[in-house]
């Protein structure tokens, strides 16, 4: 039953990233000799490190602004112990060892019924990332 579950997540994330990284572009009209359209700047401008990285480990379970598996991300800073890196890495590194001492993950535990998956392999710097992503900054 575990590995069930396990396999259904693993194909929620597939799908979510593949969703989040898909772009269409519609093609208008030819633009004049050597102008830049707002669409093809755009398209041209690499993602930021911290949007590949949250759709690689965070979008499965999670997005900005609606709660999924697990809570909307943005404005987590204001909630629980976030605005303390230090607090964050511990989390993302090991919730359920940070979920043992601290009351408010434990709540989000029984507001969504899992415990975050770890992600032990992500740096601190790829955690500030993601983090900035999602804030805005």
């Amino acid at each position: 039953m575990k590995h069930i579950f396990l396999a259904a997540v693993l194909l929620l994330a597939a799908w979510a990233t593949l969703s989040l990284l898909k772009t269409s572009v519609i093609h208008p009209a030819a633009p004049a000799a050597g102008a830049v359209t707002p669409v093809k700047a755009a398209a041209e401008a690499p993602a930021s490190p911290g949007k590949t990285l949250f759709a690689a480990n965070c979008a499965a379970c999670h997005s900005l602004d609606k709660a999924l598996t697990g809570p909307a991300l943005r404005g987590f800073t204001s909630r629980g112990p976030w605005a303390d890196r230090k607090q964050l890495y511990a989390w993302v590194h090991n919730p359920s060892a940070f979920m043992a001492k601290d009351p408010y993950t434990k709540g989000l535990q029984q507001q969504f019924g899992a415990i975050m998956t770890a992600f032990p392999q992500l740096s601190e710097k790829d955690i500030d990332q993601i983090a900035d992503f999602v804030e805005g900054k």
